[in-house]
C-alpha cells in the first residue's frame, strides 16, 4: 500500500519507437503497478495503445513540434500541472523540455512539481540543449553522458543521477 499516490507526467515528442520511448513505457508501467498515476504527454504514435494497456494515461499534444506556435502550450501545460496537482514532471527531450521548463519556472515553488530531466545522448553543446541540465535532478544514462554534461555545461554535479539504461533480455534475446 502506498502512503501518497504520486502523479507523474513524462513528456517526449512522440511514442513511435526507440529507447527513450521504451523507457517511458517502462517507467509508466512501474509507476502504475505501484498505484501511482502515470501520465504521458506526446504527439502520439504506435506505442500509445501499449502505454494505456499498462495503466498510464496519454495526452496527445504536439509537444515536440519545433515551431513558435508550440509555445502556446506553455500556459496550457502550466494550467494542467496546477489543476492535476502533478508531483513530478519528467522531460526526456529538448523541445518538450523547453515547454516544460517555461511552464514550470513561473509556478509557485512551494506547489510546483519536482522537475526531472533525462539526458539520453551527447546533444550539441548549445543554449538550446542546456535545458536538459535545468532539472532539479538530471538523470544521465551513462558515465560518458555524465562526463559530457559536466565538461560542457555549468551544472551542479550533486543534481546528476546516473541511471544506466538496461536491456530487456526477454524482449531482446541473445542471437
Amino acid at each position: 500500500m502506498i502512503l501518497h499516490r504520486l502523479t507523474v507526467v513524462q513528456m517526449l515528442p512522440s511514442l513511435s519507437s526507440g529507447g527513450v520511448e521504451r523507457g517511458t513505457l517502462e517507467v509508466g508501467q512501474h509507476l502504475s503497478s505501484l498505484g501511482h498515476r502515470s501520465i504521458v504527454i506526446s504527439a502520439g504514435g504506435r506505442m500509445v495503445s501499449k502505454l494505456i494497456k499498462q495503466g498510464s494515461e496519454h495526452l496527445e499534444w504536439s509537444i515536440g513540434k519545433k515551431s513558435l506556435l508550440t509555445l502556446r502550450l506553455v500556459s496550457k501545460l502550466r494550467h494542467f500541472l496546477e489543476k492535476e496537482k502533478v508531483d513530478i514532471l519528467h522531460v526526456r527531450s529538448r523541445f518538450p523540455a523547453w515547454i516544460a521548463y517555461l511552464a514550470w519556472r513561473d509556478m509557485d515553488p512551494k506547489t510546483r512539481p519536482f522537475l526531472v530531466t533525462t539526458v539520453h545522448g551527447p546533444y550539441s553543446v548549445s543554449q538550446y540543449s542546456s535545458v536538459m541540465t535545468k532539472g532539479e535532478r538530471v538523470i544521465v544514462v551513462s558515465e560518458m553522458i555524465r562526463d559530457y554534461i559536466t565538461n560542457n555545461y555549468e551544472v551542479d554535479s550533486s543534481k546528476l543521477r546516473l541511471v544506466y539504461r538496461g536491456v530487456d533480455s526477454n524482449y531482446f534475446t541473445h542471437g
